[in-house]
């Protein structure tokens, strides 16, 4: 192949550069000054000097964890004969013996990024020296799956009382067997659930006496039985669908191609919502519903393009909901997006050794999921779960 011309750095002509922004407040600074000629070697460390050039470099200080040594001091009391024992300071409990920062980073780096108990313990060793084996790695695990338990809680009561919520299942393994991992996903809380189920009875036991008003799912027949009082199917799923009767090249190629605009239409006059005006948005929405009238009404010979068209016939009213509501879209896309490390937890992990593990990993990604929704680290959500880190001291 022929070489291709190396591309220029920096912006366009006529357009504006960006680089990284500069900090304010620099930690450190390093002022560099001339101390003697580099012609003749006279000394210039006198001489008044102007400065010329500025940089800023981005540095991490030595990472070596610290050993914390608490010293509880107890004295009798002169007056009654009470023994009293000073008490740890926060983060620092007598049954404790990592602090929670130490934790979180274990936490993170596990739910996050994926990291297996044996490069874990490597990681661990190589990056902060520290030295922890797979079963104390196994413990910060399992305590940090029930401190959240509460605060999944409260996400739960968050997600069964939103009016919209988005809802979508993949597999999953615990202990060698089958399990299914569901999300349920809202504009302000996500909240994962790791069940041996994939039926209705899943999306019922969480929404107890709650019902949604709409429910954006797929077409699984779990998620179309949930506590709802209207669903609207993914129009993207159903782009994908009948295009497998499009590739059959049959007869009903030209009732796949149109059922296929149609979908394709409604999804881009819900993004062009607000862009357009009302009577033309109106007009538009109108003539989808014409045409899906017409496309479900039409006589079709067996086949694929039949069943898609029972399909369809069975859930028409669950296909436009996004054009009546404009806080319903027509994708479930932000419920696949959320599973999707879910998926390659399972790829990198083959599944979960434990109940308990699979309740810990579905609780703290409920966490982080619901922190980035608020634009907050999940790092730091995980480190509120673990109490106050040791370090620093506080002042006496």
């Amino acid at each position: 192949r022929p070489a291709k011309d190396k591309a220029k750095h920096g912006s366009k002509p006529g357009h504006p550069g960006s680089s990284r922004e500069w900090c304010d407040t620099p930690d450190q600074l390093a002022q560099q000054r001339v101390s003697s000629c580099r012609g003749c070697g006279a000394d210039l460390a006198a001489e008044p000097q102007t400065l010329e050039r500025r940089h800023q470099v981005l540095e991490l200080p030595p990472i070596s964890a610290q050993v914390l040594e608490v010293q509880q001091y107890g004295v009798d009391c002169p007056h009654c004969g009470l023994h009293t024992l000073a008490p740890p300071p926060p983060g620092c409990a007598t049954a404790q013996a990592f602090g929670a920062r130490l934790q979180s980073v274990i936490v993170y780096l596990k739910h996050t990024h994926h990291l297996s108990y044996e490069r874990m313990e490597q990681g661990l060793l190589d990056v902060f020296g520290v030295t922890l084996s797979q079963g104390a790695i196994d413990n910060c695990l399992r305590r940090a799956g029930k401190a959240a338990e509460p605060a999944v809680a409260t996400i739960q009561e968050a997600v069964v009382s939103s009016a919209v919520i988005h809802g979508d299942e993949t597999g999953s393994r615990i202990d060698g067997g089958k399990a299914w991992h569901w999300v349920c996903v809202t504009l302000s809380a996500v909240v994962h659930l790791i069940r041996r189920s994939r039926g209705q009875e899943v999306a019922q036991t969480m929404m107890g006496k709650q019902r949604a008003e709409v429910w954006v799912c797929d077409c699984w027949s779990g998620q179309l039985h949930a506590p709802a009082e209207t669903f609207q199917l993914c129009l993207a799923h159903q782009v994908r669908n009948v295009q497998a009767v499009i590739d059959a090249q049959g007869d009903e190629i030209v009732w796949a191609a149109q059922m296929q605009a149609v979908f394709s239409n409604a999804m881009r006059l819900a993004q062009r919502r607000g862009s357009i005006r009302d009577d033309e948005f109106v007009a538009e929405w109108r003539d989808l519903e014409r045409q899906v009238d017409a496309l479900v009404a039409e006589e079709l010979p067996k086949g694929p393009a039949r069943t898609f068209q029972k399909r369809y016939r069975k859930h028409r009213q669950q296909l436009c909901v996004c054009l009546a509501r404009e806080d319903v879209p027509a994708t479930n896309n932000v419920a696949e997006r959320a599973l999707r490390p879910a998926v390659v937890h399972r790829n990198v992990t083959n599944g979960f050794r434990s109940p308990w593990g699979a309740d810990a990993y579905a609780a703290l990604l409920s966490i982080t999921d619901t922190a980035k929704l608020h634009g907050r680290s999940p790092f730091l959500a995980i480190l509120d779960l673990m109490g106050p880190p040791a370090l620093p001291l506080p002042t006496p």
